[in-house]
């Protein structure tokens, strides 16, 4: 999708503008995908304190502690 985009771009605007449209649209998913990881990683973090029963102990859960 990025390659077609700054085809068409530096067709219509030149290079210098196609390229720095990529750069705004490479931070963009760059910046989506940091955050959707952070998340995810978060919401991992509190299933397993969650989940986890008093007494029992899941080999996961002792790589969280520090």
């Amino acid at each position: 999708m990025l390659g077609s985009v700054f085809a068409l771009k530096t067709a219509r605007q030149g290079w210098v503008t196609a390229s720095l449209d990529m750069l705004v649209r490479t931070w963009r998913l760059y910046r989506t995908n940091t955050i959707v990881f952070a998340l995810f990683g978060a919401l991992e973090r509190d299933r397993l304190r969650l989940t986890s029963t008093s007494g029992v102990n899941h080999p996961l859960k002792q790589r969280l502690r520090p």
